[in-house]
């Protein structure tokens, strides 16, 4: 807050301490000079009460054995003014605060003391000629029921609360502890609710870091999503696109649903391959990395499988061999493909595959195989999974509709291209196929 305010014209209030204030105004005007104050003290009152002149100065102060007693005014001050010549009368009831000099007045609540220029006080200061002119007509008539401090009063005074002064002063000591201990409350619940106020502002913080790490997360895993993407658009790239490709649609009104291709166009010869039409194909899509194992026919796809099972050699013994599709949008980022051997799914391993020199690029979070499992599994990719196979009398009929398919893998899709692919490898050239929207 400023520490001056004009209230009006010819009124200010200060809410500092006006003593330097004070002293100007005397010494403007040092014979037209009123002073009010109950408590007066060295060395305050004395600096400012002797820019006055004596014989032209009147001072109205209260005079009572609790305030000489407990320090709040000084008989030694008193008895010095009067030394020096200056008029000092009491009133019983003061508690006014009031110094004239001149044409100013000053009205509020600081005393002629050394604590009043410390503490906070607010005084108005008043320069209208009328209001100076009622106050100190006012202060006037006070003056004229006031009685002189005189040298015999002094004395009395003195004589009385010399002995009480001791006990007054013990008696200030436990006040102040009280105070002490008062202040201490006041300290110790401030620091409580700045602590307070700092652990909202720490846990905001926490939190909004909390939620820009969750954002980062967030951006890091799409980040790595279209890395993946864009790294498996990149093996397919470095494959070997055979010449053409083909458009296929969704026929959902044939009996079952399949995707059939354009007239004219014969899936068996596309991209200049011999195709069996009793054979599967690995179906890729670099996107989503979704694949399956269509049927093939001239015209048409007509069964999806997302599964096989094959009775292999595995350490001189016969065993299952599962090989499974993840369908599951929330989960392909992880893992694409299940592969499992025997009856139950405790030796299950899922991993992440992409089609590039039949390569396994990274294993689910619960499963990370030893290195002759990894090599073991780079064969299974390579004979069941890439390769074509038969399905047979038995498979004929197995996988899903088109319609089917295409709902649980690329949502909406109703017109694809299909373009096949050879990869290059140690056992011979594999064709797969790349499927996407169109």
């Amino acid at each position: 807050m400023a520490k001056a305010a004009v209230v009006a014209d010819q009124t200010q209030i200060r809410l500092s301490s006006v003593k330097g204030h004070w002293e100007a105004a005397i010494e403007d005007s040092p014979h037209n000079v009123v002073i009010v104050s109950p408590y007066l003290t060295s060395t305050t009152a004395i600096e400012v009460i002797t820019k006055a002149n004596p014989r032209r100065t009147i001072i109205l102060t209260a005079f009572r054995a609790e305030l000489f007693a407990l320090g709040g005014s000084s008989l030694d001050t008193i008895r010095e003014l009067r030394r020096l010549g200056f008029r000092i009368k009491y009133l019983p009831d003061i508690h006014a605060k009031i110094v004239i000099a001149g044409k100013l007045g000053f009205l509020g609540s600081q005393n002629v003391t050394n604590g009043g220029t410390k503490n906070r006080e607010a005084t108005a200061v008043i320069s209208d000629k009328a209001l100076v002119s009622e106050l100190r007509s006012s202060i006037g008539r006070w003056c004229r029921d006031a009685q002189p401090v005189t040298d015999k009063l002094l004395a009395f005074m003195e004589d009385r609360v010399a002995e009480l002064r001791e006990r007054a002063s013990s008696l200030q000591d436990e006040l102040a502890r009280i105070d002490y201990d008062l202040d201490a409350q006041v300290v110790r619940r401030q620091v409580r609710a700045a602590r307070e106020r700092q652990h909202r502002k720490d846990e905001k913080k926490r939190k909004e870091a909390e939620e820009k790490a969750t954002l980062a997360a967030r951006v890091r895993d799409e980040q790595r999503r279209r890395e993946t993407r864009l790294a498996v658009s990149r093996t397919i790239a470095e494959s070997v696109p055979l010449a053409g490709a083909a458009r296929l649609t969704l026929r959902p009104l044939n009996k079952p649903p399949t995707l059939a291709v354009d007239p004219g166009v014969r899936l068996t010869e596309l991209g200049g391959e011999r195709l069996r039409k009793l054979y599967r194909y690995c179906l890729f899509n670099p996107l989503t990395l979704q694949l399956c194992w269509a049927r093939w026919a001239g015209t048409r796809l007509s069964k999806f499988s997302v599964g096989k099972t094959h009775d292999i050699d595995h350490g001189g013994s016969r065993i299952k061999l599962h090989v499974n599709v993840n369908l599951d949008q929330a989960s392909l980022k992880d893992w694409n493909l299940s592969i499992g051997l025997g009856e139950g799914e405790e030796r299950e391993i899922r991993i992440l595959f992409t089609i590039r020199d039949h390569k396994v690029t990274g294993f689910g979070r619960d499963v990370q195989p030893r290195e002759r499992s990894k090599k073991f599994l780079q064969n299974i990719l390579y004979r069941y999974v890439i390769n074509a196979f038969e399905f047979g009398e038995k498979s004929k009929l197995d996988g899903l509709y088109a319609d089917d398919f295409l709902r649980k893998t690329m949502p909406g899709s109703r017109r694809l291209t299909i373009q096949p692919y050879k990869l290059l490898s140690d056992n011979g050239d594999i064709v797969y196929f790349v499927i996407k929207a169109a």
